[in-house]
């Protein structure tokens, strides 16, 4: 059974890429769960994340390099034409929740940290952009509540 949680704080990811792009991350926790008996932390949970990416700032010069490139859906990535773009700086995208379950009440955080990017300059967005792809990593952590156990 689903456990509803009430979101506490979150934040928006920022990406600043050396292209001079500069992406946003946003995440979710979408369910918590408890799974399994003892755990020292006051439970083990299994908590559900969905996240995604944005473009915010993309240089005029990367535009126009895109301008007469076919337009490609969403959902479809291509097979060529990527390539890496480093990381130069960013700010962790996170949000805090409160789950009860059972009787127990648990703060639960999760902070999503981008790992890689790729971008495709063979194509581009339906706003005119360069393809960018994100890999990033959850990291989750929960603590009970005072009171809560």
């Amino acid at each position: 059974m689903s456990t509803p949680v009430k979101v506490v704080k979150h934040g928006i990811g920022r990406i600043v890429l050396s292209d001079g792009t500069v992406v946003i991350l946003r995440i979710a926790i979408v369910d918590v769960k408890k799974i399994g008996g003892f755990s020292p932390f006051g439970a083990n949970l299994a908590v559900k994340v969905i996240g995604g990416v944005g473009i915010a700032e993309v240089p005029q010069e990367l535009r126009k390099a895109v301008a007469d490139k076919p337009v490609i859906s969403p959902d479809i990535l291509p097979t060529d034409g990527w390539e890496y773009v480093e990381i130069k700086s960013q700010e962790p995208a996170f949000e805090e929740a409160e789950a009860s379950i059972d009787s127990s009440k648990f703060i639960v955080r999760v902070e999503a940290e981008a790992l890689m990017v790729v971008r495709n300059l063979k194509y581009r967005s339906e706003s005119g952009e360069p393809i960018y792809v994100v890999n990033w990593a959850n990291k989750v952590k929960w603590r009970p509540t005072a009171g809560g156990e």
